[in-house]
């Protein structure tokens, strides 16, 4: 009888430690998940290779995420917001988040440089000299 008692008070015991434990666990998991750093805030830059989906595109092998990004484009006349639908391939970006996992990035804000696509060469370049090889090329076209 003496020896159901101890086995009842070991299971008590064990039981209570157990408790003790899980109820050790919460405050313990708190502390570690204050204690591993929020993802890096990055920005990527490149020229639009593709559209993957209505929400995603691509500079070259990066995927960009963009279903909850706010987009804008800037130009002379200044910012303004645009839908994801209007990015086109060519465009220069410009990607604020954080990277998820390889080649894949979710975007919290994407720029949109439209002043590039205005910008257009208004002067004329002149040669410093003639290159060396342009006697040879202007007869060799006077043979022709």
């Amino acid at each position: 009888m003496r020896d159901h008692k101890n086995r009842r008070g070991r299971k008590g015991l064990a039981a209570l430690a157990a408790v003790a434990l899980l109820l050790s666990v919460g405050p313990l998991q708190e502390h570690l998940s204050a204690a591993i750093p929020a993802p890096t805030k990055l920005k990527i830059r490149g020229y639009m290779t593709a559209r993957i989906d209505a929400t995603t595109v691509a500079i070259l092998d990066d995927q960009i995420h963009c279903s909850e990004a706010k987009i804008v484009s800037h130009d002379s006349s200044g910012e303004r917001p645009i839908s994801g639908a209007d990015l086109a391939i060519g465009m220069m970006i410009e990607a604020e988040g954080i990277w998820t996992s390889h080649h894949q990035f979710a975007a919290e804000r994407i720029s949109v440089d439209a002043g590039l696509l205005e910008k257009q060469i208004h002067e004329t370049a002149y040669l410093q000299e003639e290159p060396k090889d342009a006697r040879r090329s202007r007869r060799a076209r006077q043979r022709s």
